[in-house]
């Protein structure tokens, strides 16, 4: 299919294929990655793309995947160079591969038989003694956040700060779901407006009602809080980065968005999403 879609590696950094380009990339790195019980990297070290396997030598080709972007979004203003790596499982005696060499160098050997994907799946498969788990990370299950220092002073700070938020806007915050329906009533009476919501000077009021809203689907169900600051769009406040993920890691919910949720939809999104989620704790 590579060797349809490219005829040659200039195909690659056409516009018009970027979305298959990337595609390709994560499908390839999923593959192997979920094979090995290995994980992705980012590696923008420099000379990455000299040193990346499998090797490519061709200097400008190389040059070019330098100062091309190869990330998964739109490439924001500021985005560093690099490439995606996939890492495979400790103690295989296996090195990372980058998804993209692969692609680049099937484009130029143009294989009729094993060409270098194939010769790379196997070479994983040949280490791994056991199967992989099921779910693929990335389709139908979520990365898992590295612990976060970040997180864990935000969560101290707004757990002893409780008492006082809920003396500074009172009301019955007794951790029953029908707490949700006072908590978004309490939202929509004092951030209206999505400028208000993501107004820093309801920093106060939204910090305390995300970590009861979060507080509340992490009691529900087994799950844990997690710090994600890559999905972060532009006007969003720091809230939107904690967010509750499931320990199976198979679903996660924002609690700013699912509160602002309730202002741009004009519903209760809130407590709707907290009863299904609460629905699947047993």
């Amino acid at each position: 299919m590579i060797t349809t879609l490219f005829h040659q590696p200039e195909d690659l950094f056409t516009d018009d294929d970027r979305p298959v380009v990337r595609a390709l990339i994560a499908y390839i790195g999923l593959t192997l990655t979920h094979l090995t019980t290995g994980h992705w990297d980012w590696d923008n070290q420099p000379g990455f793309a000299e040193h990346a396997q499998p090797t490519l030598t061709d200097t400008a080709l190389l040059e070019r995947i330098t100062t091309t972007y190869w990330g998964w979004d739109d490439n924001p203003a500021g985005t560093p160079a690099g490439i995606p790596i996939a890492v495979p499982g400790d103690g295989l005696e296996l090195h990372p591969v980058s998804p993209l060499h692969l692609l680049f160098a099937t484009v130029i050997d143009r294989p009729s038989d094993a060409g270098p994907l194939a010769q790379t799946f196997t070479a994983w498969s040949q280490k791994v003694t056991t199967a992989p788990p099921p779910g693929v990370v990335g389709i139908d299950l979520l990365p898992s956040p590295e612990p976060s220092p970040v997180l864990d002073d935000w969560l101290a700070a707004r757990q002893r700060d409780f008492p006082q938020w809920a003396t500074r806007y009172p009301g019955n915050w007794d951790f029953t779901p029908e707490s949700i329906d006072r908590l978004t009533d309490l939202i929509h009476h004092h951030t209206p407006t999505v400028e208000a919501i993501n107004d820093p000077a309801n920093t106060d009021l939204l910090a305390g009602a995300c970590w009861y809203l979060g507080e509340m689907l992490r009691r529900s169900r087994p799950s844990r809080w997690v710090y994600v600051d890559y999905t972060r769009d532009p006007g969003d406040p720091a809230l939107v980065e904690y967010r509750v993920q499931t320990n199976d890691n198979r679903n996660t919910a924002n609690p700013f968005r699912l509160l602002r949720l309730g202002i741009t939809k004009g519903q209760p999104k809130a407590r709707g999403r907290y009863d299904r989620w609460a629905a699947k704790s047993n």
